[in-house]
């Protein structure tokens, strides 16, 4: 399996479900978790959209 912080790069994952089908033992809480521990750290950057259009 590839390095897993290499997978937002090389598929261009954008959505934390997309993230969680491609590391298949992670579940979605360990992620959501990592990913806001990532966020926190200003790793990466969460984009929110608004759907409400």
């Amino acid at each position: 399996m590839e390095d897993q912080s290499d997978l937002v790069y090389s598929y261009g994952i954008k959505r934390p479900g997309e993230l969680q089908r491609k590391i298949h033992k992670a579940s979605r809480r360990l992620l959501g978790n990592q990913l806001k521990q990532l966020s926190g750290q200003g790793i990466i950057h969460k984009v929110i959209y608004d759907s409400s259009n």
